[in-house]
């Protein structure tokens, strides 16, 4: 069973017995796994994705192990939860971005309403760029960030066929890969390179809206 199903079940199953007590426990139940899926963002930050425990989670936490698995089976699971927590967060931000982007938004103004909210968000989440470029995480957490990345990419080549409508959609869709790979990339070395995040994001806007120029996309 995937994990994901897992933390559905024990986040909604508590409503099957009805009534108000069922929503009070439903509620206690949630409050339980959002404060551990908290507790396991500090001990992944602390101690790295690779080397956090269940153990250290629940005292982070302040709950006995034996808690913690009545929500989670095991880390990988807790990890899971996070990167789900993570990407439904983001998607949210970008629901809010994409509306304020169209056709007739300059280019560079489009790079960096794109690039502004991400940095923001890595900035606000400490462990985000962790899990988000880690090279060995479950593979079905792979495939959830993966699918995240296309979602964004395809969003990218449905705004790029409105601004360019003359050109293949093939290329514009080779374009927005290349865009979000470059991204994507250089997210973990933000702040990194001139020791200003701020720097390090225009530098990446420049080189992004100097791709797209180089292809005439506009």
């Amino acid at each position: 069973m995937r994990a994901s199903t897992r933390i559905h079940c024990t986040s909604f199953c508590l409503h099957s017995q009805g009534g108000t007590v069922a929503t009070q426990r439903s509620a206690r139940g949630l409050a339980r796994m959002a404060a551990i899926i908290e507790a396991a963002v500090v001990v992944f930050a602390r101690d790295g994705v690779d080397r956090a425990t269940t153990n250290a989670i629940a005292a982070e936490a302040g709950i006995s192990p034996g808690s913690l698995y009545q929500y989670f089976s095991d880390r990988t699971d807790i990890l899971h939860a996070v990167v789900r927590d993570y990407l439904t967060r983001l998607g949210e931000v970008y629901g809010q971005v994409w509306p304020t982007i169209d056709a007739t938004t300059p280019r560079d103004g489009m790079i960096a309403a794109l690039l502004a909210p991400l940095a923001e968000f890595k900035r606000a989440n400490a462990t985000f760029t962790m899990i988000y470029a880690h090279p060995n995480l479950p593979e079905e957490l792979r495939e959830e960030v993966d699918g995240a990345n296309q979602a964004f990419a395809t969003r990218l080549v449905d705004l790029l066929a409105a601004r360019n409508p003359t050109l293949p959609r093939a290329e514009l869709e080779l374009a927005a890969r290349q865009a979000t790979a470059l991204f994507r990339g250089t997210l973990p070395l933000l702040g990194t390179v001139t020791g200003d995040e701020q720097a390090d994001i225009a530098e990446l806007g420049t080189v992004i809206d100097a791709y797209l120029a180089s292809r005439g996309i506009s």
